[in-house]
């Protein structure tokens, strides 16, 4: 069963979506990118669903550190905040994929997959 970190200060949003793919994976939830990066140096993850807002540091940081250490790990953006500058500095950083929210579930579904496929050495 693969595990998906999701990084995500709301808390309802996390709680919602952790529900949701609780069936099919390991969820692992972190509400800042600090605690994030904290378990991603213990647990073993196989996909990262981050929040381009957080409170300690932003998204594109934890995108950074993320990647430094993690290359391989599929890194998929979240945002209320649709803008095509942060799509296209996210996927320059290394990011598999980037969506607004609300999620689309079915959307979701598919890059989920899609990344974690691609994310298999």
């Amino acid at each position: 069963m693969a595990s998906i970190l999701i990084i995500d200060d709301e808390r309802d949003f996390t709680r919602a979506l952790s529900n949701l793919l609780a069936e099919t994976y390991r969820v692992l939830t972190a509400h800042t990118g600090g605690e994030g990066l904290g378990i991603l140096e213990k647990e073993t993850v196989d996909l990262v669903l981050l929040d381009l807002r957080l409170p300690d540091m932003s998204g594109m940081k934890t995108l950074e550190k993320i990647k430094s250490t993690e290359k391989n790990i599929p890194v998929i953006m979240l945002t209320g905040y649709g803008e095509v500058k942060s799509a296209v500095e996210a996927m320059k950083k290394g990011a598999s994929h980037y969506l607004t929210k609300p999620v689309n579930e079915d959307e979701l579904a598919v890059l989920m997959e899609k990344a974690l496929e691609s994310g298999k050495v």
